[in-house]
């Protein structure tokens, strides 16, 4: 039965990809985005640790483990059901061209604006790697001190992702040049740099697929499918070898082991800490123990969290979510409680993924969250072929952060697109006002385009 529900899974998702591409003839499409990700967290690595009995040795009563399997594939069918929403256009040949037109001299402005945003981020970064000294260098996992104790300067950095965006909508359609591309290099800089110093797979990610979009923005050219998913491969190959290997971007430091990347394709030696594990174990928990925070835990996360700890100190206990500062990434469940409902203790601050993350939020209910998460992706696909202009950038963020899905949590993907969209909502509404009406002259139309 378990090989028959995680199969069902990865046949929901190809199928639900298939129809997307087939319909709209978009590989950028997010259910074909979402799809290499989905189908490897909740359907390859499970069935390759059933296969091999590695699962059996932390779960070893069949019925638990298909009833959190049965979960998955209800909420990735609702998940896929939400990405098919919504409609595009069907791409077609010649490229597609924007509703917004822009005067040179709008341009200017949006690149200068993504320039100056780019160079903050720059500027941030260097103050916190200079901050943290030598010792930098020489870190096994790597991490950086600010100069200034505020959370919102250590986010500083992430604004260059949408000042690359900002920068490539500025020079939408025109010609890519070497000197584009390296302004591209130096807005991502600190991110790229992150990537490579601290083996961090996230910023990899968010930088690697910021910089194809930032080509295609340009070049008003889509790649093609198989140009998407042999991408889509790589990063994921190469994710899962930053797992044991942080120092593998770092030609100055240590050997790269693939002992472990083979463990876990092969499903072989699964540790306590491995996501798909810690997912089974948090939905058996919160199950068990009725432990489910009904949104109040997404609350604290996003309105409570923000406020600095000078002018609340004891914001998390009046709360009633002290755990969020004392146990964090224990989602709330003490050691005694994982031993007596799973029989052993997750490894702290695991990635549990969306479907588990919703679970423990709202029960069953993470069903229907499943579903207005893949209808707001098809929701931004659709305005971003229809509407261009800001909806361009706004999905793209969308894009980029879709990682965070299947590989973190809700909140790790709602955190960062809130750092990404509200800077460039506020932009964009100043930015708005500036731009040429249709009736000005000369006025270029940008972007969005099909399939080349």
């Amino acid at each position: 039965m378990s090989e028959l529900l995680v199969l069902a899974a990865g046949l929901t998702v190809c199928l639900s990809a298939g129809r997307a591409f087939l319909r709209s003839r978009d590989p950028l499409c997010p259910a074909v985005i979402f799809a290499p990700m989905l189908v490897y967290i909740y359907s390859y690595h499970p069935l390759t640790m059933i296969s091999s009995g590695s699962l059996a040795q932390f779960f070893p009563d069949p019925g638990r483990v298909d009833y959190v399997l049965m979960i998955n594939l209800l909420s990735l069918l609702a998940f896929c059901a939400g990405l098919q929403a919504h409609q595009a256009p069907v791409a077609r040949g010649g490229g597609r061209l924007d509703e917004l037109m822009l005067s040179g001299s709008s341009r200017r402005r949006m690149i200068r604006m993504g320039f100056a945003i780019g160079t903050v981020a720059v500027g941030v970064f260097v103050s916190m790697v200079w901050a943290t000294g030598p010792g930098l260098w020489r870190m096994a996992k790597p991490f950086l001190s600010s100069p200034i104790d505020s959370g919102y300067y250590r986010e500083l950095p992430n604004l260059a992702f949408p000042a690359a965006f900002l920068v490539a909508l500025g020079w939408g359609g025109t010609r890519l040049t070497p000197g584009k591309f390296l302004t591209l290099l130096y807005v991502l800089s600190p991110m790229i740099a992150w990537s490579i110093i601290g083996g961090r797979r996230g910023p990899m990610f968010l930088s690697a697929a910021t910089l194809a979009g930032g080509v295609v923005i340009i070049r008003r050219k889509i790649p093609n499918i198989a140009s998407v998913l042999a991408g889509l491969g790589l990063a994921g190959v190469l994710m899962l070898l930053l797992v044991d290997n942080r120092s593998l971007l770092r030609p100055w430091t240590g050997d790269v082991q693939t002992d472990s990347f083979v463990d876990t394709l092969t499903g072989d030696a699964i540790s306590a800490g491995d996501e798909f594990v810690v997912a089974m174990a948090t939905i058996l928990a919160s199950d068990q123990l009725e432990r489910n925070y009904w949104g109040a835990r997404y609350f604290v996360q996003f309105f409570i969290r923000p406020i600095p700890q000078e002018l609340w100190p004891t914001k998390y206990r009046d709360c009633d979510m002290e755990w969020m500062q004392t146990a964090a990434g224990s989602s709330g469940i003490g050691t005694g409680e994982w031993m007596s409902e799973v029989g052993f203790v997750p490894h702290k601050g695991s990635s549990v993924g969306f479907i588990a993350d919703l679970f423990l939020e709202f029960h069953a209910g993470c069903i229907a969250a499943a579903y207005l998460i893949g209808h707001l992706y098809s929701l931004a696909w659709q305005r971003s072929r229809v509407r261009r202009g800001l909806w361009t950038i706004l999905y793209f963020e969308m894009l980029i952060l879709s990682i965070y899905l299947p590989t973190q949590s809700i909140g790790a993907w709602l955190y960062r697109l809130l750092i990404l969209a509200v800077p460039t909502l506020l932009l964009m509404g100043y930015l708005a006002p500036r731009l040429a009406s249709r009736r000005r002259a000369p006025a270029i139309r940008t972007w969005m385009p099909s399939p080349a």
